[in-house]
């Protein structure tokens, strides 16, 4: 899929949104969140592909799978964390958007611990 198509798909969602929240302002919400649960489901096959691809590097070149499977879950709540954010945005709900992304980056720095652990420990045999 071409990011055209979906680029006018949002552009085309965003100005019947316009007419929806002028009549009807209390459905608002329903179309873009239709739409964007669309976008999403056209690109996981992408998204399987580019698993598949990591996968495939890590076994080849040897690395740990912890610290890949680590790596592609701080990916994957980012991408969560943020589209979920805007929908609040969207819903005015502005105060919960900020306290997700709060929570996200938690969880993403804990994610990030077992790297961190294993840089830290690379570093300290490497230093005398």
């Amino acid at each position: 899929m071409s990011i055209f198509k979906f680029a006018s798909a949002a552009i085309a969602v965003c100005f019947l949104n316009l007419l929806i929240k002028e009549y009807k302002p209390e459905y608002a919400l329903f179309l873009p969140l239709t739409a964007g649960t669309l976008i999403i489901a056209a690109v996981l096959p992408q998204l399987a592909l580019i698993f598949s691809q990591v996968s495939e590097f890590t076994v080849r070149v040897g690395l740990d799978e912890k610290y890949i499977s680590a790596v592609i879950k701080i990916i994957g709540t980012a991408f969560v964390t943020q589209y979920i954010a805007e929908l609040c945005r969207d819903a005015g709900e502005r105060a919960m958007a900020l306290k997700l992304e709060m929570a996200g980056k938690i969880i993403i720095l804990a994610f990030a611990m077992p790297i961190a652990a294993a840089f830290f420990r690379a570093l300290e045999s490497v230093l005398p």
